[in-house]
């Protein structure tokens, strides 16, 4: 075990802690989903995880490691040789968003698998002039707007994120503005426009297009209407644009609330999913269609009408029905992949879309299913059999019938879907209150995994059962993509539950446990006064991280008691740091050095060591950073038009931040009042800071702001700080 790692589990994991230490007083991460009402307009954020478990997205109220003070922000931790590094990736300046007319809040919506990109959704005040745009952030740090048209309209509400392609080059969203020729402005609130915006070529189309080239009058929306409005559960949306984003699958009224199912392909041609292959005409549906889950090339497409769309259909039951697109993207054939048995949906699929998981309350003839009772059934590449009969309140958790966004009503807000399938689609991963192995929970629900062909094991069932179990909080599970409760080979799982399933769970709340061949290991601490979840898994390597959200201080770096997230992590820990050294890791926490006296001369005041030139260093050795002295001129000239010009240079190439703060009243706390951030490639570079318009407000209210500049450099491991004094803009000079 590594010198200073501290061992955490019985198997040997260690905790690290992966958000940041110092995190500025604030009450650590925020959690997904913290409010969710079209009202406030506050978006909760999705705690993301990369595959290779080295870096992690998440948000907080707190403003710290190069964060903006007065708003929330998204950080990225990564972790390195020494430790967990956090950073800012909160787009610059959302407050004075040049499309937008009020306080413009960044919001994290999306991101590439390894996290380095990713989708920003920003929004002014939703009470006057509710107004949004989308922003894809670069692993660079660069930001180009993904909510425009074609030649650069923006539209005058709100812009809706619905799905991208995998690397985020293609994003759809929906709009009430025309910001393309053939768009009518809306005359509802839910006559949508779905566009889709090529961030490479920089071209804007609309994608919502009937299969007659027209534009449909009653809206279209992506997948079964899910868009993050802020970020409502939109799971049925997940895969509802193809990896290369050459496919979106959408749907739109025919009337009131009857909806057809339709997929654009490559943007040149419609086809109508859900319409009628049968050879005489059947009934027609009084429902409509409502799209389940795709492939991730969009050429397998699961949906569930009433209507009777083919020639074995002869009952009124919603069905569950799959489209295959054929070879030359024009049209495809349909399968009832429920006869007899109707429908109340999916609860997932294998990734090739050859064996399907669904619920369906007929029974399978020769099944011991239960008639009018929600049964799991699995169809194994045209095999059809019974899982297990589950229990009337499982079906909000498990599947979800409703539509996020009709003519008639606006999203509901609901349980993400407590179920994982595997890539094969041999395992399923469920919770449910029934008794599905025969263990009596006491009501209790219970997390249970099925094998093809292998029988039920119930992994949460304990001597005592006291609480429900979970595979996680819903108001933690992102919407863009499922956590890893269960590893992709089907033979680890993760959940929660407040029942003690071994000795060290001694506090009575929810606990993070692991499941593999049979034994239960405990991944959080089981002895704080509050709930741990889980967040994610790595899944390359497979089981080697487990990352949960915690209170307790697991680590002697975890000195405060807000929320932290950590990583269980197999072979972790880092060295111990050398004696008098404190216990710090990341931006977050790094020390700030109090600036030395100013010297003789003209100059105000400097920072760092006597303001030497960066020298020439070798690859072993730490990358050096200076700043030229600030002026007084130089100064007065920044209280006067609120800009000040720093000369910065720096050896290395990274991502480089200046943070000036000062408190604008007397015995306030300190808050940003300017902040830029650039890239530079190595050598001298020149920086503008910009006052806030707060700032300037009470410098020209006579108010004199003692101001703290810090400068950042990713590859250096000390900032450097300055303090100077603004003098107020209605005198002509401070002495």
């Amino acid at each position: 075990m590594p010198a200073g790692a501290l061992a955490a589990t019985s198997d040997g994991r260690v905790y690290e802690q992966a958000t940041a230490v110092d995190k500025n007083g604030s009450a650590g991460f925020r959690q997904n989903g913290a409010v969710v009402t079209p009202e406030t307009g506050t978006v909760g954020f999705p705690l993301l995880v990369a595959p290779d478990g080295n870096r992690l997205l998440y948000a907080s109220e707190g403003a710290f490691a190069g964060g903006i003070d007065g708003i929330g922000n998204v950080y990225q931790a990564d972790r390195g040789d020494g430790g967990w590094a956090t950073t800012a990736i909160t787009p610059p300046s959302p407050m004075t968003h040049p499309t937008l007319l009020q306080l413009g809040r960044p919001d994290l919506f999306d991101a590439t698998p390894d996290l380095g990109t990713t989708m920003f959704w920003i929004r002014n005040s939703p009470v006057v002039n509710p107004r949004s745009v989308l922003e894809r952030r670069l692993p660079d740090g660069s930001l180009q707007a993904a909510s425009l048209g074609s030649l650069g309209t923006t539209g005058t509400g709100d812009a809706l994120y619905g799905g991208a392609s995998t690397d985020l080059r293609h994003v759809v969203f929906a709009s009430l503005s025309a910001i393309e020729p053939g768009a009518e402005p809306a005359a509802a609130l839910v006559q949508h426009t779905l566009y889709e915006r090529d961030l490479e070529t920089g071209t804007t189309q609309i994608v919502g297009v009937l299969p007659d080239g027209s534009v449909p009058a009653g809206g279209a929306f992506l997948g079964n209407g899910g868009y993050h409005v802020p970020t409502y559960d939109n799971v049925e949306s997940r895969h509802a644009v193809s990896a290369d984003g050459s496919r979106v699958i959408f749907m739109s009224p025919e009337s009131g609330d009857l909806h057809e199912l339709y997929v654009r392909v490559d943007g040149s041609r419609t086809i109508q999913v859900s319409a009628s292959q049968r050879a005489a005409a059947g009934d027609g549906p009084t429902v409509g269609a409502w799209f389940q889950d795709a492939t991730a090339d969009g050429s397998i497409i699961y949906f569930t009408s009433d209507a009777q769309l083919t020639d074995d259909d002869d009952d009124d039951a919603i069905d569950l029905y799959r489209f295959v697109v054929n070879a030359a993207g024009t049209g495809g054939t349909l399968t009832r992949m429920s006869p007899g048995l109707g429908s109340d949906g999916m609860v997932g699929m294998s990734a090739d879309g050859q064996v399907v998981y669904f619920v369906a309350q007929g029974v399978l003839g020769g099944s011991p299913a239960t008639a009018g009772a929600p049964n799991l059934y699995v169809d194994d590449h045209g095999t059809l059999s019974f899982v297990a009969t589950l229990s009337p309140s499982d079906h909000v958790r498990l599947v979800d019938t409703k539509p996020r966004w009709t003519p008639t009503n606006v999203p509901d807000i609901d349980w993400a879907p407590q179920a994982r399938v595997t890539p094969d689609g041999r395992h399923v991963l469920f919770q449910s209150f029934a008794a599905v192995t025969g263990f009596d929970a006491g009501g209790h629900a219970e997390v249970f995994r099925s094998t093809l062909g292998g029988g039920i094991d119930c992994l949460s069932c304990g001597p005592a059962p006291s609480g429900d179990a979970r595979l996680t909080d819903p108001y933690y599970t992102p919407s863009v993509r499922l956590p890893h409760n269960l590893s992709d080979d089907g033979a680890t799982a993760y959940f929660e539950t407040p029942d003690p399933l071994v000795a060290q769970d001694v506090n009575g709340q929810f606990d993070v446990y692991r499941w593999h061949g049979g034994a239960v290991t405990l991944i959080s601490g089981g002895t704080g006064p509050r709930e741990s979840g889980f967040i994610d898994a790595s899944s390359d390597p497979v089981d080697r991280d487990v990352f949960f959200r915690s209170y307790d201080q697991l680590g002697a770096s975890d000195t405060d008691t807000a929320g932290d997230i950590y990583d269980a992590r197999v072979g972790g820990g880092f060295p111990v740091p050398p004696p008098g050294t404190a216990p710090c890791r990341g931006d977050g926490c790094r020390a700030i050095v109090p600036a030395p006296p100013p010297p003789a001369g003209g100059t105000l005041t400097y920072f760092g060591a006597g303001n030497a030139k960066a020298a020439p260093h070798d690859a072993d050795s730490e990358a050096t950073l200076s700043v030229a002295p600030i002026k007084r001129s130089a100064v007065r000239r920044w209280a006067r038009t609120g800009r000040l010009r720093l000369e910065v240079r720096v050896s290395d190439a990274g991502r480089l931040a200046v943070t000036a703060k000062a408190p604008l009243r007397r015995y306030h706390r300190a808050r940003v009042v300017a902040h830029a951030v650039r890239h530079p490639h190595g050598g001298t570079t020149t920086v503008t800071l910009r006052l806030r318009h707060r700032a300037r407000v009470a410098l020209r209210r006579g108010h004199r702001l003692r101001t703290t500049v810090t400068v950042r450099h990713a590859a250096v491991s000390k900032p450097l700080v300055a303090t100077v004094v603004l003098p107020s803009s209605n005198h002509k000079e401070q002495r």
